[in-house]
């Protein structure tokens, strides 16, 4: 009923078992740009892979796995990307307690919650550092902050009372309490906070540094 009910809206739908030759022939593996296999079954989903790859040894496969020692196999099977729901979901998770700024900001501006895991494919993340009272970053601007920076750049600054600034000017005064979130290359990351810590104490992704 749901196949045929998305077929009267005009969208392409097949019932079958994808695991079956003829069902992936029928669907048309054989010119498919893109086979998405997303079964809560990492063993359908391997077998699925082998045979899709069979039959288009071109087309692009991205394999959902619940377990992951199943990434592996299903890139030895033939997938070319291996998504982990299990694993993206903790990711999330912990980033909500540990960068709760971070989070709120790409929830805000993007709408979606896999931001971060796209910048991390280029090497680049998100993350927010707090100034601290002594830190030698109170009373300086953003634009001094970012002047000479290797590997970042400011997005965003969170005041104490929880208003957001995006894009904050150059000439934008910091102070202590602020959070200002920062795009940039990860191993930038350690020298910002050293910078905003207070004689020695400083809160880097909810840790001590």
């Amino acid at each position: 009923s749901r196949v045929a009910e998305a077929q009267a809206l005009g969208y392409l739908a097949l019932l079958g078992n994808a695991s079956e030759e003829q069902t992936l022939i029928q669907a048309g593996i054989d010119r498919a740009r893109f086979l998405a296999t997303v079964l809560p079954d990492d063993s359908a989903n391997v077998f699925i892979t082998l045979t899709a790859r069979e039959l288009n040894p071109v087309v692009e496969i991205i394999a959902r796995a619940e377990s992951p020692s199943t990434q592996k196999k299903l890139l030895r099977s033939g997938a070319n990307r291996v998504v982990l729901p299990a694993l993206i979901g903790a990711t999330k998770i912990a980033t909500m307690i540990t960068c709760p700024s971070a989070e709120d900001l790409l929830q805000e501006t993007t709408g979606t919650a896999h931001l971060n895991e796209e910048l991390r494919q280029i090497g680049l993340e998100m993350t927010e550092i707090d100034i601290k009272a002594g830190s030698p970053l109170d009373g300086q601007t953003v634009g001094d902050v970012e002047f000479g920076a290797a590997g970042f750049v400011v997005v965003a600054l969170k005041r104490p009372d929880g208003s957001m600034i995006r894009a904050p000017q150059p000439e934008t005064t910091l102070a202590p309490g602020d959070t200002f979130i920062i795009l940039g290359h990860e191993a930038a990351f350690p020298q910002v906070a050293r910078k905003a810590k207070a004689k020695g104490i400083t809160s880097f992704r909810g840790a001590s540094v």
